[in-house]
């Protein structure tokens, strides 16, 4: 169980989520102030700020092929006073299963990051969407309370903003996330690297690094 921090982080869940398995989760985290609602847009709000659709690979595939996906990414990416996200829950082989091929899934998943804006998280189950989700709330409350912060380049930013990425995949803290950022650079670097490449890493080893693998790139190799 997850040390309760001072004061709750709020999760707004939609009303169609209650069976999914993550408001469950959710319930039984003792730092998180779960409300059920219905919400017009996304599944989850955290904070009052962070708007996530969540979608299981199953899902992904229907929605991609009856158009529902980017109406929704639009939808999204045209969001007020909120930050966007999508989280895509389903462990390595449910790509294998789904309804359409997974250079579909992955052509669609590009569409929604690159052309959409929309940040990608993945999830293998319910358990650790709920995690994901309490992980970026408690982010936003610290950001929150310690105000917006400066950096003193582009590049310095962006490298934070890796690190912020990277901090939401289980196990990995700040100190691994700066080791991942320095020794592969970008998102994609990691994504090329082999696991014995990351597991070379300081602090990281080979569990975390089958785990970062499949996370950021779908796959274990």
């Amino acid at each position: 169980m997850a040390r309760p921090t001072s004061q709750p982080v709020r999760i707004n869940a939609d009303d169609r989520e209650r069976a999914g398995g993550v408001v469950d989760a959710l319930r039984e985290m003792d730092d998180v102030d779960l409300s059920i609602e219905h919400l017009g847009l996304g599944d989850y709000r955290i904070e009052n700020t962070l708007l996530v659709e969540r979608k299981t690979v199953a899902d992904l595939a229907i929605s991609i092929l009856d158009g529902r996906l980017f109406r929704q990414a639009g939808r999204l990416a045209r969001a007020a006073a909120v930050t966007p996200c999508l989280i895509v829950e389903g462990a390595t082989e449910d790509f294998d299963r789904a309804a359409v091929r997974r250079a579909a899934l992955q052509g669609a998943l590009i569409t929604a990051t690159l052309v959409y804006g929309l940040p990608l998280l993945y999830s293998t189950s319910p358990a650790e969407t709920a995690r994901l989700l309490r992980i970026a709330a408690c982010q936003l409350r610290r950001r929150t309370a310690r105000g917006p912060e400066r950096y003193g380049s582009k590049s310095g930013s962006d490298d934070r903003l890796r690190m912020l990425m990277l901090e939401a995949v289980p196990d990995i803290g700040p100190v691994r996330a700066k080791a991942l950022v320095e020794a592969f650079g970008t998102i994609e670097g990691l994504a090329a690297a082999g696991v014995k490449e990351l597991a070379a890493t300081a602090g990281i080893g080979p569990v975390i690094a089958h785990r970062l693998k499949r996370i950021v790139s779908g796959s274990t190799l």
